[in-house]
């Protein structure tokens, strides 16, 4: 007897967030690593956006339509270049060191170009399996974003090597100024992720360190501030006023 198919049951459209651990952004299957799709953070992206206004802006991405893309690993980076819908313009356009055209842009292009860098804690994975209830321009949607996840992992070498030989050339001054004006400053961008790191972990460390003092505060027992009562002073003794001798 064959072994048993494994089932996928049909999973609802929702965001997971990613995990803490690095293996996590990536899926083993058959001996090699799968990429995923993913959201990122706005508050992240708009704290980039102050270092770098080339990052793409989020902010209003709609939660149906979600600003999604790949996470890549760059010169031990981890990346996150964002995937953009097909339109008619990227037919005729070609392919280049920062755009890499999905299915000769019948299914879009990955804007290399506008690749940040990451951490695991501000991406939300996507699910995008399509369900019975959804609505068609979600369906449609999610077919699209699944396509264009099946050709990034059929290219994922390709698209790899290329991100990696993109961010060398912009931060060692080897590309031309055309492409530079272009892209994203790649090494501010990265010592700002590191910043942004720091100051978030910091502000969980005084958010935690003022929860821990309200539960220690709500677990005292309450004390009754008793003041010792004094005895009240002694009135002071009265002097009987003495008769003058008789004379």
């Amino acid at each position: 007897m064959g072994a048993k198919k494994e089932e996928n049951p049909a999973v609802k459209w929702e965001l997971k967030k990613a995990k803490s651990w690095e293996s996590q952004l990536f899926v083993f299957r058959g001996g090699c690593m799968r990429l995923k799709l993913y959201t990122i953070d706005v508050e992240y992206c708009n704290y980039l956006r102050s270092v770098d206004l080339r990052v793409s802006d989020v902010q209003g991405q709609k939660s149906g339509r979600p600003f999604v893309g790949v996470v890549l690993s760059v010169n031990g980076v981890d990346y996150f270049a964002p995937l953009s819908s097909p339109k008619p313009k990227h037919l005729k356009m070609p392919d280049s060191i920062d755009f890499i055209k999905i299915k000769k842009g019948e299914w879009g292009v990955i804007n290399l170009n506008n690749m940040i860098p990451v951490q695991c804690s501000w991406i939300t994975e996507v699910n995008h399996c399509a369900e019975s209830t959804d609505a068609k321009k979600d369906k449609d949607y999610k077919t699209l974003i699944e396509n264009q996840l099946t050709w990034c992992n059929s290219n994922k070498q390709h698209i790899q090597s290329s991100a990696a030989r993109l961010r060398d050339v912009v931060v060692k001054g080897y590309a031309p100024l055309k492409l530079v004006s272009r892209c994203c400053d790649f090494l501010e961008l990265e010592k700002a992720c590191v910043k942004y790191k720091q100051q978030t972990a910091s502000k969980a460390d005084d958010l935690q360190n003022v929860l821990t003092a309200i539960a220690q505060n709500q677990h005292k027992p309450a004390q009754k501030d008793e003041q010792k009562l004094e005895p009240p002073p002694r009135p002071a003794p009265k002097m009987s006023a003495s008769k003058p001798p008789k004379r």
